[in-house]
């Protein structure tokens, strides 16, 4: 993939998951887990690669296929300093790790996560699409707590990412 791929790649995903364009996904979805396999990228590319195509089909594979891949995302993104991809792969992972039944190290992702969407939030103030991604961790850390059975916390979690959107 050329440079700045990873964002085109990012681009094309949200607009196609925000515009309802289901069949394009998994079409999407297809022709990464291809390239994937093939061994060819590296870096953020891989890394982009990696979280959009889980995002897409991760509920189709092993959990510990998707977990590898979420961890692997997390370190690359971390490696290069993309503070937006961080927190797109420790969403990911916390929501393979939810899957799992592991609500602890869940929360700690979800947790870690806002706080970088909090960062860039603030930086940026007018970019809806953080707004979006930081109510959604809101809501990851509510139905996490949730689980938990800390309906009080759960609450708090879910009507802040809420006011958000407001």
């Amino acid at each position: 993939m050329a440079p700045g791929a990873d964002q085109q790649l990012l681009a094309l995903y949200q607009d196609w998951r925000n515009s309802g364009r289901f069949d394009a996904q998994q079409t999407l979805g297809l022709a990464l887990a291809e390239l994937l396999d093939s061994k060819l990228l590296g870096g953020v590319n891989l890394a982009r690669s990696l979280v959009t195509h889980g995002w897409i089909r991760g509920s189709l594979m092993p959990v510990v296929v998707t977990e590898n891949q979420a961890r692997l995302a997390l370190d690359l993104f971390m490696q290069a300093e993309d503070d937006y991809g961080e927190a797109d792969a420790r969403a990911w992972l916390g929501v393979t790790l939810q899957a799992e039944g592991n609500l602890k190290d869940a929360l700690n992702e979800f947790r870690a996560g806002i706080q970088i969407m909090r960062r860039l939030t603030a930086s940026v103030p007018n970019n809806s699409r953080w707004q979006q991604d930081l109510s959604l961790f809101h809501n990851n850390i509510g139905r996490a707590l949730q689980a938990q059975g800390h309906l009080v916390e759960a609450l708090l979690e879910f009507k802040a990412g809420m006011n958000i959107l407001l």
